[in-house]
Order: C-alpha cells, then structure tokens, then sequence
C-alpha cells in the first residue's frame, strides 16, 4: 500500500513539473548524485569481486 502511494505521488509530481516546468537552480546535483551512485556500487563489485575470487580459487 504505501509503494503505491509513494509511486501515485511520484507521477502526480512528475506530471505537474511537465505542466509547469521551474528553472534548475542546482544543476550541478543532478551530476554528483549519479557519481555517487556510481562509486558506491563500483566499491561493492570490487568487494564482491575479491571474495568471488578468493572462493574460487584452489587450495
């Protein structure tokens, strides 16, 4: 139930930025917060990665 709600808000909201579209203020955050993402998730594969690995191999 509150997925729903949350994703009903979410188009709701998407559809009145359509509408009626406000000047970007900070545009830089729409850069960092996908570098973030991306950083976070190349540590975790690295991690992932090394314990693959070190099961993986023999002896």
């Amino acid at each position: 139930m509150i997925l729903a709600l949350g994703g009903a808000f979410s188009i709701s909201e998407g559809f009145l930025k359509i509408i009626n579209p406000e000047p970007l203020t900070k545009p830089w955050i729409n850069f960092l917060m996908p570098g973030v993402a991306i950083g976070f998730e190349s540590a975790w594969f690295a991690v992932a990665w090394r314990e693959s690995r070190r099961k993986s191999s023999p002896g």
